[in-house]
């Protein structure tokens, strides 16, 4: 004569408060590291970005006339790719004189 929930407590195990857990992990969890900012604009006299950091995802700061280089991109240490686009002519067929002027240009 035992009832339903008599039975389930017996054979399940016990019922645990999963929201407690979730705020002790997050308490737990350690702290995210201080994100660095750029100052913010017209307080960027002096300031230089040196790393990819400074940038945010952001681009380059035009006001700031040094060499800036987002992403790496543009910057000459970097192997150039050597992915063509397809071109085609007036007709629609593929234009091949590209392809085979690869590695003939200057600098590659």
């Amino acid at each position: 004569p035992h009832s339903s929930r008599r039975m389930a407590a017996l054979v399940l195990p016990a019922v645990r408060n999963v929201e407690a857990e979730v705020e002790e992990k997050e308490a737990i969890a350690a702290p995210l590291p201080a994100v660095v900012k750029p100052p913010a604009q017209g307080h960027r006299k002096g300031w230089i970005p040196r790393s990819q950091a400074d940038f945010g995802d952001g681009g380059a700061f035009p006001e700031i006339h040094v060499a800036q280089f987002p992403l790496d991109m543009g910057r000459k240490d970097k192997k150039s790719s050597q992915v063509l686009a397809l071109t085609t002519d007036a007709s629609g067929k593929a234009r091949h004189d590209m392809i085979a002027s690869v590695g003939q240009r200057q600098g590659t």
